[in-house]
């Protein structure tokens, strides 16, 4: 079996047809995308108050450079800024000089989106024509859309994969060396998988051809992005360590030991080490067909049986054989260095996903001269646009509704100049985006506390707040106020009745044991005076601490 080498990328519909030459047909998946984010982002569009949750994390920190009520040093905001790719926060911080953060979440995830559609319809145009070009495109954006929603850093993450398996199966050396740039500038888990498939690639050509060169000019520029690609990530990773709010990260000893690291933990780790995690794959969470796992190895018998048939392998099939292969090595990979080469669960996700969808494609290829015409055309683009649409509706796609928190929101956004605002995780953790006001702690900014020096910052004010909250004596509450310097006490009301509020472990024992048997009237913030609330609404009300 050998590998082919055509400069016009392998195409059976016809061999001069060349990327300029359907160009304009590019307008179909630009359409596409828009159409798809309008019908998906449109409560997040014209309500302030939806948003992807994960914004908190990856956002917050342009609000540095508005017009904000943050303390000085505010060590969420800090966080979330010292955290970003350097080229992601370059284009953030760019886009910031003219639109706010919030806008900035919501509308740019269409440029991703976009993008996506553009690489995959490019990737497959060329080789399957335009109908199941628009089949790769309507998979490869509707899922994944929940990835790119939110703007965050990962929202290119699919879109560089493609990015680096069009110009990679096009044998464009140059470009795959800028993409692998570009993804340790802006993901850098898009680095690590095309490393991985283009030095599989390369072992590959050297090992079936006794006359390939392994180092010629295109092998030397393609590798040369990989070492650039891999240097400016050891060199970001040296940032992290130096930096006094996150420093380096618990071994994987450490983390297996750690409550919050474990199930109801705050990151759970311990699903992440699952072995069957690679094996057992959910594809049916992907593609809703019924025996899904049993369809994907059909596909990829008929796939296998016709690259025997063919004797070659094209280099679009080098791409597929190394996303599968690159799933497996590089979540495997992961899981013994956890945490150093990210979540395992991402690399799977970044080519288990494309894999399958273009593994699709591929193999409807092989009837491509019947979606020529325009019968079979527009049956197969019905049935995909019913999985995507119907099936998997991707209406709302990554959006969470925070209209329960309006009253809460507007009266922190009335307090006079700078508060630091001390309140349960759950409701801590959108003040900031929604009201540019510090908080203590939050359940969101406690994401990122397998970095050692995040967890000595965090977890203490967690256990220093719940032990105030839960306090019978007010004069704890007021040792917790002076400690930290807060300005208000965020009171949850339904708390001190019920006992139940979220918390992560190791917080929920102490939790459970501390409030059990409780009433209201046994916590001190239900005792105090009138004049040192301000009440909002049935559910919450803020403590004034200069009065305590």
């Amino acid at each position: 079996m050998t590998v082919t080498n055509n400069k016009n990328f392998d195409n059976p519909l016809n061999d001069n047809r060349s990327d300029t030459s359907d160009s304009w047909w590019l307008i179909l998946p630009v359409i596409y995308s828009i159409v798809l984010f309008l019908y998906s982002q449109w409560n997040a569009l014209t309500n302030p108050l939806v948003v992807n949750d994960d914004i908190v994390q990856h956002l917050l920190w342009l609000y540095k450079y508005t017009n904000h009520d943050f303390i000085p040093g505010d060590v969420l905001v800090d966080t979330s800024e010292q955290l970003q790719p350097w080229g992601y926060w370059l284009l953030c911080r760019t886009l910031v000089l003219f639109f706010d953060p919030l806008i900035i979440s919501k509308f740019f995830p269409l440029l991703p989106l976009m993008l996506l559609a553009t690489f995959t319809f490019r990737l497959l145009n060329l080789r399957y024509g335009v109908a199941l070009a628009m089949v790769g495109v309507i998979l490869m954006c509707n899922f994944p859309f929940e990835r790119i929603v939110g703007f965050n850093a990962r929202a290119f993450g699919y879109p560089l994969v493609m990015a680096f398996l069009l110009y990679f199966s096009k044998r464009e050396a140059y470009n795959v060396s800028i993409t692998l740039i570009i993804s340790a500038l802006f993901y850098p888990v898009a680095l690590v998988i095309g490393g991985f498939i283009l030095t599989m690639s390369l072992v590959w050509k050297k090992c079936t051809s006794s006359t390939y060169r392994l180092l010629s000019r295109a092998n030397f520029t393609q590798l040369s992005g990989l070492a650039i690609g891999i240097l400016i990530v050891v060199l970001k990773s040296w940032q992290i360590q130096s930096s006094p709010l996150l420093g380096s990260i618990f071994s994987k000893n450490e983390l297996m030991t750690m409550p919050e690291f474990s199930q109801w933990g705050r990151v759970n780790f311990e699903y992440e080490l699952n072995p069957a995690l690679f094996l057992n794959f959910d594809w049916y969470f992907i593609f809703r067909l019924p025996n899904i796992p049993y369809i994907v190895w059909i596909l990829l018998v008929i796939f296998i049986v016709q690259l025997v048939v063919q004797r070659k392998i094209r280099d679009l099939d080098l791409s597929l054989i190394g996303l599968l292969i690159a799933g497996y090595v590089l979540g495997w990979m992961a899981q013994y260095f956890l945490p150093r080469l990210f979540l395992p669960q991402r690399y799977v996700f970044y080519t288990f996903v494309p894999f399958l969808y273009l593994l699709i494609v591929r193999v409807l290829g092989i009837f491509h001269k019947a979606f020529r015409h325009i019968v079979p055309m527009l049956l197969i683009l019905g049935l995909f646009l019913y999985e995507g649409w119907k099936i998997r509706n991707p209406y709302n796609l990554g959006l969470k509704y925070y209209d329960q928190y309006e009253a809460l929101y507007e009266t922190i956004r009335g307090l006079p100049g700078r508060s630091l605002i001390a309140g349960p995780l759950s409701e801590s953790s959108h003040i900031p985006m929604f009201c540019q006001q510090s908080v203590l702690m939050s359940a969101e900014a406690s994401h990122a506390i397998y970095f050692k020096k995040q967890h000595e910052i965090m977890m203490p004010r967690i256990a220093d707040f719940l032990k105030a909250y839960l306090s019978k004596d007010l004069e704890e509450v007021k040792t917790f106020v002076r400690k930290y310097d807060v300005n208000y006490l965020l009171i949850k009301k339904s708390f001190f009745t019920t006992n139940n509020m979220y918390v992560f472990r190791p917080f929920i024992g102490q939790l459970r044991e501390v409030t059990e048997g409780r009433t209201a009237t046994d916590y001190a913030l239900m005792n105090l005076p009138e004049t040192l609330i301000l009440d909002i609404d049935d559910e919450y009300a803020l403590v004034d601490c200069s009065k305590l």
